[in-house]
């Protein structure tokens, strides 16, 4: 199980927590944002569990007319070691747009992620290569503290219920390298969305790196449904892609359980059945199983605590 979880594993499970969370264009003064949560992941027919801290959350401060600052961190935590990055960039708004200079998270990290990489997050490291940034994946995996990304990064709206990010990043330690990188949301009413990312890594090397991912999402009130796919190629000198297909039911205003069915390229397939309950405002207790289609007689948990900003 250690070996499993906690040596060439690590960066991508961590990389399967990050979250795109971009501050809100319209936000004044200082706003917090994102989750940090506590799990113990195990399996049944295994030893003791072991305990993960994941986090990815930040903030937003305008300090002046529109000129502000934001922030944030993400990275993973166990009883082996750590991988984290830290981002700070400076924001002009205008209007419905907020331009972002500095190190900003790439925005492919932003719309767009499956949803057991929020229930089952240990397992989503196999996901990490398809749904994070690879300037995310750079940042965790920097060999010193110096090595970091920089670039630019716009945010913006429109009436019409489209959310967007696009941003272009370099690197300190790399620079021949560069990654280029979008993603969206888009509310076409009556509680469907869509959402997608692509995202083009320039390697000195000449092994550029490709990705895309589109998922899409209907609420129907207490129940909701959404499909996901993604790819990467050149990852690994591969290619890899993976689709999700899941549903949720909400019991009542505190209580949610979910399933999903996850289809990979390079791997059995999963089937995870996931329970969230809302103990304290911001504050759930989330519990998950999952299984794959192998043939396999090991089931997997993770409980969780975890606090959303």
């Amino acid at each position: 199980m250690k070996h499993l979880l906690f040596t060439a594993s690590t960066l991508a499970f961590a990389i399967a927590g990050t979250q795109g969370q971009a501050q809100s264009i319209s936000s004044t003064g200082f706003t917090p944002y994102g989750y940090i949560s506590l799990n113990a992941f195990g399996a049944t027919n295994g030893g003791s569990p072991d305990t993960y801290l994941n986090v990815d959350a930040g903030f937003h401060w305008n300090f002046a007319d529109n000129f502000g600052l934001d922030g944030s961190v993400v990275g993973v935590a166990t009883d082996s070691g750590n991988n984290h990055a830290v981002y700070l960039a400076f924001t002009y708004d205008f209007d419905a747009v907020r331009l972002s200079v500095g190190a900003p998270r790439a925005a492919f990290d932003q719309y767009g992620r499956l949803r057991f990489q929020d229930s089952m997050p240990i397992l989503g490291f196999s996901a990490s290569p398809l749904t994070a940034s690879i300037v995310t994946y750079l940042d965790l995996s920097a060999s010193s503290t110096s090595d970091h990304s920089f670039g630019v990064r716009i945010d913006g709206q429109t009436n019409g219920g489209l959310e967007y990010a696009v941003s272009a990043h370099g690197f300190s330690d790399m620079p021949d390298a560069a990654a280029i990188s979008g993603s969206l949301r888009y509310s076409f009413g009556e509680g469907v969305e869509l959402a997608a990312g692509l995202e083009y890594g320039f390697s000195p090397s000449g092994d550029d790196i490709k990705k895309a991912k589109v998922g899409l999402t209907k609420d129907f009130g207490r129940y909701q449904l959404g499909i996901m796919g993604t790819v990467v190629d050149n990852f690994s000198s591969s290619t890899i892609s993976m689709a999700e297909l899941w549903g949720a039911y909400q019991v009542n205003d505190k209580f949610e359980v979910g399933a999903s069915y996850v289809a990979q390229s390079n791997n059995s397939d999963l089937i995870t059945l996931d329970a969230s309950y809302e103990i304290y405002p911001n504050t759930k207790l989330k519990a998950a199983l999952s299984r794959p289609t192998d043939g396999s007689n090991t089931t997997l948990y993770n409980v969780g605590l975890r606090y959303e900003f």
